[in-house]
């Protein structure tokens, strides 16, 4: 139903969008056409997100018998008490998210993908990428909280951000040299297909483990300062000033650095540029 609603609201949306775009010159020129693709982009990526998010729930509810609340948080004595194997069944069910990316990634090179359908095949890539790195972030998180090394669950959530990191950037790094060094073949397409979509899945993975040490930091600070301030207003007042320090840096070095890797000769959108 979530997946049936989301594309139904995007379909909306896209309408939306196409009448504004011809509205003025009836002419979609480059910049309407780049809006409209980051505005898809972005759907793309909510869609997959949420459903994948709701989909690992579901599958630890599952193998535990403990349902997640809204955030994905269990009650503690629940999240320390979980057992190797509920560990590694869940981690496998990461495993078998893989396999389906891959076989998704191999039927598009195989078949050709009709325009109708591309952008749902976009998004049941997302899902499936994002499925892998919630169900590995979660398989470790219930394995190093079964330690029992901390009951403080700020302490937890930043020592697994850290090992997550150490481990992903380590695979990367390796991976990243035998796609280089092609040493998998010259034509070896679906190794590194194989190799990106890990890639892909381990940099989310570190993007969710230390989003989660960041709310659980925010959470406890905000119950610190109960005293002078409703957790509310002292989690906005937190949120303005992380703005305040990321949009800079977003806006003066990593955009323009974006733009000019997107414009490098090479890349697909310049190759479409220059197909247009």
């Amino acid at each position: 139903m979530g997946s049936v609603g989301l594309l139904l609201i995007y379909h909306i949306f896209d309408i939306i969008r196409e009448r504004i775009a011809h509205m003025d010159d009836g002419e979609k020129d480059e910049y309407e056409e780049k809006w409209d693709e980051e505005t898809e982009e972005a759907e793309n990526d909510v869609a997959g997100l949420s459903m994948s998010f709701l989909t690992v729930q579901a599958m630890r509810f599952a193998i535990s018998g403990i349902l997640p609340n809204q955030e994905g948080l269990e009650p503690w004595g629940a999240a320390i008490s979980h057992t190797p194997h509920q560990c590694h069944l869940l981690m496998g069910c990461g495993f078998i998210f893989f396999l389906l990316s891959m076989a998704v990634l191999n039927s598009e090179r195989i078949v050709e993908t009709p325009e109708r359908l591309e952008r749902v095949i976009e998004i049941l890539n997302n899902y499936l990428t994002f499925g892998l790195s919630w169900c590995l972030f979660y398989g470790v998180r219930w394995r190093i909280s079964a330690t029992h090394f901390t009951h403080e669950n700020a302490l937890l959530m930043v020592a697994i951000a850290l090992f997550l990191s150490a481990v992903s950037f380590l695979f990367i790094f390796v991976l990243d040299k035998v796609e280089d060094n092609h040493l998998f073949g010259e034509d070896a397409e679906i190794a590194e297909g194989a190799t990106e979509k890990i890639i892909t899945g381990l940099g989310i993975l570190i993007g969710f483990s230390w989003e989660q040490s960041f709310d659980t930091a925010v959470d406890v600070v905000a119950e610190g300062l109960r005293h002078l301030a409703p957790p509310t207003f002292s989690k906005m007042v937190m949120s303005i000033c992380l703005v305040m320090i990321v949009f800079p840096a977003w806006r003066f070095y990593i955009l323009p650095t974006e733009r000019e890797i997107s414009e490098a000769p090479g890349t697909e959108m310049t190759k479409g540029k220059t197909n247009g």
